[in-house]
């Protein structure tokens, strides 16, 4: 049965990868009303590398701070107590489905692109969050992260035999796993507590049609599929066809917006990117 390897892939997730006691602790703290800044800083400094990560969200072009912040108290402050829980969550995971595979690095820059992509995107859109849609993007791959944590050579071959080819990498995925990452991944992020909608929009697969997507879904599964094509047209050169590629991926996720428009969007995020790729380098 899909559902029986489903869920001894998730069992066994989370034996491999277990989520860091520090980052369990910051999201209990983070989470708790009564809680103010100054706590759930303290609770932050115990683990450094996630101090550090909260510190280069928070110094961030995607925060409009650009290096101004100095201490934790202050980027608990900028970045908001309940966004610093979900973004606790999102970096212990991150961190947790690090892989020495040499495919984890690509993944780990593809979801960084992903999440300034779809922040940026969110700007220019109604009614949706746009430090949601930034975690959303940040952990668009978690999924797969996860896949490669536990299955390394069997995910790497057919991530490869995909060719960055979403539609036949989720068909392999259901044949292999009895889901495909972006469901694997909302299942995990269920499991840790991250907000349903988020789950909703982290797990929606784009084989179905975007009419029952939710804005938030429709932006997600827009970010995730620009965000290579983004890096493969810079690779190959070949960026002038770059403006009519994002505007079909748009519209195939029933977003607005022109090619010149799009494209404005995506050079912005991958400069957003960039910066956060060298920061955190």
């Amino acid at each position: 049965m899909p559902s029986e390897r489903l869920q001894r892939l998730l069992e066994r997730v989370g034996e491999v990868c277990p989520i860091p006691a520090a980052a369990t602790r910051v999201m209990a703290v983070a989470g708790d009303q009564r809680a103010n800044v100054r706590q759930v800083a303290e609770s932050i400094a115990v683990d450094p590398g996630l101090a550090a990560q909260i510190m280069r969200i928070a110094n961030s072009s995607a925060f409009g701070m650009s290096g101004r912040i100095r201490d934790l108290e202050h980027a608990v402050a900028v970045v908001g107590l309940g966004e610093i829980r979900d973004m606790a969550a999102a970096m212990a995971m991150l961190a947790a489905f690090r892989s020495n595979n040499e495919l984890a690095p690509e993944l780990h820059s593809v979801c960084v692109l992903t999440g300034a992509l779809a922040r940026r995107m969110a700007k220019d859109l109604q009614g949706v969050s746009r430090s949601e849609a930034f975690l959303c993007g940040l952990l668009s791959e978690v999924g797969a992260m996860a896949c490669l944590s536990v299955d390394d050579d069997g995910y790497m071959a057919l991530f490869r035999q995909a060719g960055g080819n979403q539609f036949l990498r989720m068909t392999l995925e259901r044949h292999r796993y009895g889901g495909c990452s972006y469901e694997i991944g909302a299942r995990l992020l269920a499991r840790n507590n991250l907000p349903a909608d988020v789950c909703e929009a982290v797990g929606t697969a784009s084989d179905r049609h975007p009419s029952s997507w939710t804005m938030l879904a429709r932006l997600t599964v827009f970010a995730r599929t620009a965000a290579p094509q983004l890096v493969q047209a810079i690779r190959s050169g070949a960026t002038s066809e770059l403006p009519l590629t994002l505007f079909h991926t748009a519209a195939a996720c029933s977003l607005p917006g022109s090619p010149d428009q799009l494209l404005q969007v995506a050079l912005e995020a991958g400069a957003s990117a960039e910066q956060a790729l060298r920061q955190s380098a």
